[in-house]
């Protein structure tokens, strides 16, 4: 669009280029992060060939390195663009040892995405109703999916119901194109951005595609000028009170040195902390470590 000579134009027309030109530079800023998953699209749905996908459902109130704890899978099916599900495993499922495998050996690709980014999606999808009667909705589905559950269901098992029904009616209501496409587009791109949708593809071109995009879930790697520098938190007490916990970090340049300070505030009060379910406070693998509520620490970190 800057490439047309808009003085030539009548006034009429010159608006009207202005307006699409206006138009496109908001779309590109939403476009972009989706770029690679555009190109990836066709083959990924299915279009040489049925695929199958192991989708993950990261569980954020349990720390972990690339998320949270996934305790829900679902086994998708994509056949010349059309999605079905074909199977379910839970984290109950890996309990015990067993010899014979919880789904197919062999899967095309794998997906992960959290309850942050469901609730993104939720706005293009608008209010969905669950088995259990609820309406979950883009405002609830991060409460609700990491912390009212363990309240609500002391068994596991009907936790883990509870997510799978969860994720189906939002994979639903996806595959079934019931939702503003615009909304989508823009949820898509931060969930993207943010690290919350990951893919990883075993087909080699997907793959060397996908590897230089936020969708791989990789580190980023320091250059001649640059350093990347990451704080990250991996709850080993097997407890879901990550969502109590918020976290902030911040950088100062010294001289030769970068001086780092993160904040650890737990957002628990004494009556609540007294109310919690087991299954929140967890069964403690690791040591207990005696802390205030609110610390700091800095250490310096060379350049």
């Amino acid at each position: 669009m800057s490439t047309i000579d808009r003085s030539q134009l009548t006034d009429q027309v010159a608006t009207g280029v202005t307006m699409v030109d206006e138009a496109l530079s908001k779309a590109t800023p939403l476009l972009a992060p989706l770029r690679d998953l555009a190109r990836l699209l066709p083959d990924a749905l299915g279009a040489e060939g049925p695929r199958d996908y192991l989708l993950m459902f990261q569980g954020n109130s349990e720390a972990r390195s690339l998320g949270g704890n996934a305790a829900v899978f679902l086994i998708l099916r994509a056949d010349a663009g059309r999605l079905e599900i074909t199977g379910f495993a839970d984290s109950s499922d890996f309990a015990q040892p067993t010899p014979e495998p919880i789904g197919p050996t062999d899967f095309d690709g794998m997906v992960s995405v959290d309850p942050v980014a469901l609730s993104y999606l939720l706005r293009a999808t608008g209010p969905l109703m669950l088995p259990t009667g609820d309406a979950l909705t883009a405002d609830n589905a991060v409460p609700l999916l990491l912390n009212e559950v363990y309240f609500r269901y002391e068994d596991p098992t009907m936790q883990n119901a509870f997510f799978a029904g969860a994720a189906s009616s939002v994979f639903s209501a996806l595959t079934s194109g019931a939702f503003a496409p615009d909304v989508l587009m823009a949820a898509l791109s931060q969930a993207v951005d943010e690290r919350r949708l990951l893919y990883l593809s075993d087909d080699e071109d997907e793959a060397a595609l996908v590897s230089t995009s936020p969708l791989a879930g990789t580190l980023p790697a320091d250059t001649a000028n640059a350093t990347e520098i990451g704080v990250f938190v991996n709850d080993n007490t097997g407890s879901k009170k990550s969502y109590y916990l918020d976290m902030s970090t911040t950088l100062c340049r010294g001289e030769g040195t970068i001086e780092g300070t993160t904040t650890l505030t737990s957002t628990l009060d004494a009556t609540t902390a007294s109310q919690l379910p087991y299954y929140i406070t967890g069964p403690y693998y690791a040591p207990r470590i005696s802390a205030p509520t609110s610390r700091s620490t800095a250490r310096p970190a060379a350049l």
